[in-house]
């Protein structure tokens, strides 16, 4: 199984996912560390993603954990679209299916501003976050998913994503 801590920039993915893959004894992938240097060059410049950008880097991100028994991963993966990609690669009749869990870490646009003035040596702008809340969509029934307040503490965060997985 991946659990796939989901969201904007600013919203805990790392924190949570190093802390939730650190409880359990899993791998932690962070799918930061798979964007391309042109893509973080155009991020840093304030520039967005568009699909062509995006898709080579998710199919990446689905090789990789296809390899994995166990992993949480961090990305923002803000649309639907993208999730999927995750799920099945570059596979769209769903015979490469990977399991993974969706955790939306959901915050307002001011606290993941403040988050992100905030922290050092990360090639993603403050003014990008407007962007990715335009973005992104929420997972809905068709995906394997669960939505948390981003503002509450990681130790609960950890809790609740343990709690869904151990009664799933």
């Amino acid at each position: 199984m991946i659990i796939a801590l989901i969201g904007p920039c600013g919203c805990g993915k790392t924190t949570v996912g190093l802390a939730l893959a650190r409880k359990l004894g899993w791998n932690f992938i962070d799918a930061d560390d798979y964007h391309s240097e042109e893509n973080r060059n155009k991020m840093a410049k304030s520039i967005p993603l568009d699909d062509n950008d995006r898709m080579p880097w998710l199919i990446s991100l689905h090789k990789r954990m296809s390899r994995e028994a166990n992993s949480v991963l961090a990305c923002s993966a803000l649309r639907r679209a993208y999730r999927q990609v995750l799920v099945r690669g570059a596979h769209p009749t769903g015979d490469h299916e990977i399991d993974i869990l969706f955790v939306l870490l959901s915050a307002d646009e001011t606290i993941l501003e403040q988050r992100l003035r905030h922290r050092k040596g990360h090639f993603m702008p403050v003014t990008l976050i407007s962007s990715q809340l335009a973005t992104l969509e929420p997972p809905d029934n068709t995906e394997k998913n669960m939505v948390l307040d981003a503002t509450e503490s990681c130790e609960i965060l950890v809790e609740k994503i343990l709690e869904k997985i151990n009664s799933s």
